[in-house]
């Protein structure tokens, strides 16, 4: 074998070395790597003094079903979407009357920014959600999406 047949073997494997590297990269920050976490706490409860049988009528009292028919949150990537059930899950509760639970989330309500909440207090319920490569790119493409 000449030395050129040799030469282009050892950039080849060089080169698919290279691609396997890259490859690897992708797929760790695309499904692994925690970009940014987002903070939600969740505090003591507030009666409504609404008079409940179950937790269902308390969200039909809250009007939390206009927020499911806004075609907004239609177009909002599905992590988004379970991340606020996961929420309202745990903020919206029946005990003989509707009680909501007070919410602090990592997100500048005037901006829509994200905001670093340093940490919960004692008494409130700490609520984690991580924006990975994936949902980063769910949310650039709604971005994208909601601006035009």
């Amino acid at each position: 074998m000449n030395k050129r047949g040799i030469v282009l073997k050892v950039i080849g494997v060089i080169f698919l070395i290279l691609i396997l590297i890259v490859a690897c990269i992708a797929i760790y920050l695309y499904y692994f790597y925690v970009f940014e976490t987002i903070r939600v706490c969740v505090g003591e409860g507030i009666d409504t003094s609404i008079i409940c049988s179950d937790k269902d009528f308390c969200l039909e009292v809250a009007d939390i079903a206009s927020v499911y028919s806004d075609p907004q949150f239609n177009n909002l990537p599905q992590f988004a979407k379970e991340s606020f059930n996961d929420v309202l899950n745990n903020v919206v509760y029946c005990e003989k009357t509707c009680f909501v639970k007070d919410v602090k989330m990592g997100i500048d309500s005037d901006s829509g920014l994200f905001e670093q909440l340093a940490s919960c207090s004692e008494y409130e319920k700490e609520i984690l959600f991580e924006i990975r490569g994936k949902e980063g790119l769910e949310i650039i493409k709604f971005m994208k999406e909601y601006n035009s």
